[in-house]
């Protein structure tokens, strides 16, 4: 029996499994078109699966960075991009969190998570006056749809930061899909 608890005892001596996320079935278009930045096509949850999301946020004057940055090096690496991107040397970053769902009862359907984050979105894109809000990863980008695009950011979706990290040509593709979207 679930309760909204991620934590559990081992009854039996099955070995230990991972946390199961929920299946991921249909796919969107870029927001911004960026193929040499992301090379696959981003999973959606179907509509009557429920949705558990945690994404960091990290923000600068201009900019904002959504991932899930659970890896020092990933939060270190997205800090120094909204850096870049917002134009500061010395900037004041700020750090949020997007929790789905936000509460142990209530909706905790797709359609009802696509609401808050598009709602989380609009609200750090405003609060950093941000040109642009990079979505780093599968994760991040799964609940937008390209109408969630309004507000006046810019939103380019762009590969997780561990592959950036990893590959020195991803790094640059990332660069040129924000240098061509004139957020730097």
């Amino acid at each position: 029996m679930q309760m909204g608890i991620d934590v559990w005892v081992r009854r039996t001596n099955a070995p230990a499994s991972s946390r199961v996320t929920e299946p991921l079935t249909r796919t969107l278009p870029p927001v911004v078109e960026a193929p040499a930045v992301v090379e696959r096509s981003v999973p959606v949850p179907s509509a009557e699966t429920a949705v558990r999301v945690r994404l960091d946020c990290v923000a600068v004057r201009h900019a904002v960075a959504i991932g899930d940055f659970t890896n020092p090096l990933d939060k270190r690496l997205a800090q120094e991009i909204v850096s870049v991107v917002g134009g500061s040397a010395a900037p004041k970053i700020q750090h949020t969190q997007f929790r789905w769902p936000a509460t142990q009862t209530g909706d905790a359907s797709v359609a009802a998570a696509r609401s808050a984050y598009r709602a989380f979105l609009r609200g750090q894109a405003d609060r950093a006056e941000a040109r642009g809000v990079l979505l780093f990863g599968a994760a991040a980008c799964a609940l937008i749809e390209d109408a969630d695009a309004e507000a006046a950011a810019i939103v380019l979706r762009c590969p997780e930061l561990a592959t950036l990290r990893a590959d020195p040509q991803a790094k640059k593709a990332l660069w040129l899909s924000v240098s061509k979207t004139a957020l730097v």
